[in-house]
């Protein structure tokens, strides 16, 4: 049996964003996810089990920024798909363009658009 790629999936925005992000795992689940965001753990789990999602999600166990920043390097030099989902603007735009010099192997979301139509764009390397 193929065990499957671990994709990190990064979202800085609020729930209603991260639903999007959810869809992007619901269409792509030949993969395992791991989500970093600072949104309430709680809630994520929530709406993780209100989608029909059939692949294995894991969360990050960080809220607050200055983990969550370090999390990410860890993920980095650990050499995982990182993958920075829409929307990515401003300073999140500004963080994953910086640290994307340091990995192939990040992906970053277009700025600008809907959400969901920007996510479906997203190609899994």
């Amino acid at each position: 049996m193929n065990k499957k790629k671990d994709i990190v999936l990064i979202n800085f925005w609020g729930l209603g964003d991260l639903v999007a992000t959810l869809k992007f795992i619901k269409n792509n689940n030949n993969f395992n996810y791991y989500i970093i965001s600072p949104q309430n753990h709680n809630l994520i789990q929530k709406l993780i089990s209100t989608i029909s999602i059939n692949t294995t999600i894991s969360l990050s166990p960080y809220e607050n920024k200055t983990l969550i920043i370090m999390d990410i390097l860890k993920n980095i030099f650990l050499g995982k798909s990182i993958i920075f989902t829409a929307p990515l603007s401003g300073k999140s735009r500004k963080l994953a363009k910086f640290l994307s010099y340091f990995s192939k192997n990040i992906t970053l979301a277009k700025e600008k658009g809907n959400s969901y139509l920007i996510n479906e764009e997203i190609e899994i390397f």
